[in-house]
């Protein structure tokens, strides 16, 4: 049975719901919607990136797109594997600031 993980436990574990393949095997889903088209940039953390990367072979992006709030409906494409190649311009970066 799938898990919202990121319900359950937070966002810190780099992807959103916990699930199966058909064989069993865990396989780590995370889900960027947006109500816009399907070449609508969007923000994966940190966490996200790494876990794709440490797990490439279980991780799973859905990208929804052109969602409808009113029926609950989008359309979607799904990408397996490390998303490195899609994270080219980091916009975000911790500032410590030591006094």
């Amino acid at each position: 049975k799938p898990e919202h993980k990121s319900k359950s436990e937070g966002d810190g574990l780099g992807y959103d719901i916990l699930s199966f393949d058909e064989a069993g095997k865990e396989i780590f889903i995370e889900v960027k919607t947006t109500t816009n088209n399907s070449d609508t940039a969007f923000f994966i953390t940190r966490n996200e990136l790494v876990r794709s990367q440490q797990d490439s072979e279980k991780f799973f992006l859905y990208r929804l797109y052109e969602f409808d709030d009113t029926d609950n409906k989008a359309k979607y494409y799904k990408r397996q594997g490390d998303l490195t190649e899609l994270c080219t311009n980091p916009i975000l970066f911790k500032a410590v600031v030591n006094e």
